[in-house]
């Protein structure tokens, strides 16, 4: 968002004032007042951030969920159709029967009955579970798989395009869909989804009926949620938008004095200014039950001369009075005059320590000494030389 600030602090004034006036408070109450309106915005705007995310996490889940599925009906798709349970066992083992003697009519006898019993217990019944994952943790994810159900588990995988957006860039990156068949088990499943989990996996159940129908409400709830976080976030720009002019915030429809400053600037600069006062007045000593504040400051100039100063640059304000103090016993601080030039000099001084007020300055006698002594010290040429490139 757009912030203009203040161009003077004429214009400050200005803004401030009108502020003053629309909330209809007296001025030293408007920080109590600007306080409590920042903190209803930032309510409301983390509550609305906070909305948003969850939707914007739900559309995300739901196209996942609907790439996956999509991939996965493609895959079963392609595979020879069949019962859903599997029988293991041959029908007949032998079918010369007649000319069995005893001991082999004992014998396969003996394994019918196996046979049987074998096939009462070896129906398999077939599960799946489809998800999405980083590309990059794909490979690791099917060996980890493999390991962790000793291949009783099998996975087939299809790259996919993934756009996230994070602020004003959308980002893409690879990512694949994938469809776990495996048999049938609360413990198996309960190992795959926890496998899952430590790649940040996002598994779903497979709709093994009427999966076109599903992959149909997938795609009308991505619709649908897509356009309620679109109409969301284009809400809540708005909101941002009326929050940070201060011009509609006036409902009295004259002429406002704001001058198009930015609600945000005028009340981080109104605050700066604030803090600042504070600061200094924590420097200063109340008397008359705090009616009076006052303190000592040095300065170049006398008392009618800081006060037309002030005045001169803007500053002046009535109720601020200088009075000259002459005999007091407060130690004088060191005050220079200095230029761009001198003040580099000044800077090797204050190394050593700062004159006292009133002593001579030797900064005016360094000017001269300090460059002559340090090309003495460094008059070899071959190191000068050294320096010069360098320097160049």
């Amino acid at each position: 968002m757009p912030l203009k600030s203040a161009s003077s602090i004429n214009e400050y004034y200005m803004a401030k004032e009108g502020l003053t006036n629309m909330h209809q408070v007296a001025e030293h109450r408007l920080f109590d007042t600007i306080e409590k309106e920042v903190q209803e915005y930032e309510n409301f705007l983390n509550n609305q951030t906070k909305n948003l995310k969850e939707i914007n996490t739900n559309y995300e889940q739901l196209k996942d969920y609907h790439e996956a599925v999509r991939s996965a009906h493609q895959i079963i798709a392609k595979t020879p159709k069949g019962a859903d349970n599997f029988s293991f066992g041959g029908r007949e083992l032998n079918q010369n029967r007649s000319y069995m003697g005893k001991d082999e009519e004992s014998k396969e006898n003996t394994r019918r009955n196996i046979k049987d019993e074998t096939n009462a217990n070896s129906l398999v019944k077939v599960d799946h579970l489809v998800g999405t994952i980083n590309t990059a943790d794909l490979l690791r994810f099917k060996q980890l798989l493999f390991r962790a159900t000793r291949g009783n588990a099998l996975i087939h995988s299809k790259s996919i395009e993934s756009k996230r957006r994070s602020g004003l860039k959308t980002n893409t990156f690879d990512k694949s869909s994938f469809i776990i068949t495996f048999q049938e088990g609360e413990a198996l499943r309960a190992k795959l989804e926890r496998i899952g989990s430590a790649y940040n996996v996002k598994t779903f159940d497979y709709p093994e009926a009427n999966t076109e129908q599903v992959l149909t409400d997938l795609e009308l709830k991505i619709g649908d949620t897509k356009k309620l976080l679109k109409d969301s976030n284009s809400q809540l720009r708005n909101y941002l938008v009326k929050l940070n002019d201060l011009e509609s915030k006036d409902a009295n429809g004259r002429n406002s004095s704001f001058y198009g400053v930015s609600t945000i600037s005028l009340y981080r600069m109104f605050v700066q200014i604030e803090e600042s006062i504070y600061s200094n007045m924590n420097c200063l000593k109340s008397v008359d039950n705090g009616n009076i504040q006052y303190g000592f400051v040095w300065s170049k100039l006398e008392a009618n001369e800081l006060t037309k100063e002030l005045h001169n640059k803007g500053q002046y304000l009535p109720e601020l009075q200088f009075q000259d103090v002459v005999d007091h016993d407060f130690e004088r601080p060191t005050y220079f005059e200095l230029n761009a030039f001198t003040s580099q000099f000044q800077t090797i001084i204050d190394t050593y320590g700062i004159p006292k007020y009133k002593e001579i300055n030797p900064t005016v006698f360094t000017i001269v000494t300090f460059p002559f002594l340090f090309g003495v010290m460094f008059g070899d040429i071959g190191h000068g030389g050294l320096l010069f490139i360098i320097a160049c």
